[in-house]
């Protein structure tokens, strides 16, 4: 598919690759050298600096130790990488389970992210499924958290949203790395909406789809 998209790139105003298992995109030195072809922009999600928090939350993915590893080679072989911190958990809930550490998890991960030049940060707050609740003593743990019922979705309240994304931000800022709302990184590439939090100067409308590819 790469190599069909290397050949029509002037259609598609960008193309990324959103994965957790960004090792295996170094498997083949020809896939390396369509990702390298292609301007793809990869994005890696790694919400946690810990690996035994991200082995208790996502047990199917590699430890986040690994995909860190992967991220560098990545970007040694000159590919652009953004790190989508995502979802963010709730902090300072009375009654909520902390998964997810500002001095533990966030702040190393976004000084990891400047030191090997990670083009910027992809977050936003996490949103529960209503009434689908396949985990439950998961999302017990952090109900006290989302008393919002929004469309199909539990949500935290809007302030804790905020200071969420605003400490996000912060801490990006302090390390020279751009933030940008998930929900505003899809757009951006639909449709060439400035998506940097919270604010940021746009480039114009680019009429060109973008094509986002799972890994």
């Amino acid at each position: 598919m790469l190599q069909r998209l290397r050949d029509s790139r002037d259609l598609f105003s960008s193309v990324c690759i959103l994965t957790k298992s960004p090792g295996v995109l170094l498997d083949d030195p020809e896939y390396v050298a369509c990702l390298k072809g292609t301007g793809v922009e990869v994005q890696v999600s790694i919400a946690f600096w810990r690996d035994s928090q991200s082995q208790m939350l996502e047990p199917g993915a590699p430890p986040v130790s690994t995909r860190r590893q992967a991220v560098e080679r990545l970007i040694e072989q000159g590919i652009d990488v953004a790190l989508r911190v995502d979802p963010l958990f709730p902090r300072g809930v009375a009654g909520c389970v902390e998964y997810q550490s500002q001095e533990e998890d966030i702040a190393p991960l976004i000084q990891w992210a400047a030191a090997v030049g990670v083009l910027y940060v992809i977050a936003s707050p996490l949103k529960q499924v209503y009434r689908r609740n396949r985990v439950q003593e998961f999302y017990d743990s952090l109900l006290p958290a989302f008393q919002t019922v929004r469309g199909a979705y539990r949500r935290m309240p809007e302030d804790l949203q905020h200071r969420l994304m605003s400490e996000m931000h912060e801490v990006c800022a302090n390390n020279g790395l751009r933030l940008e709302h998930c929900f505003c990184n899809i757009l951006k590439r639909n449709a060439g909406v400035p998506a940097s939090y919270p604010s940021a100067e746009g480039k114009g409308n680019d009429p060109r789809p973008s094509r986002c590819l799972p890994a």
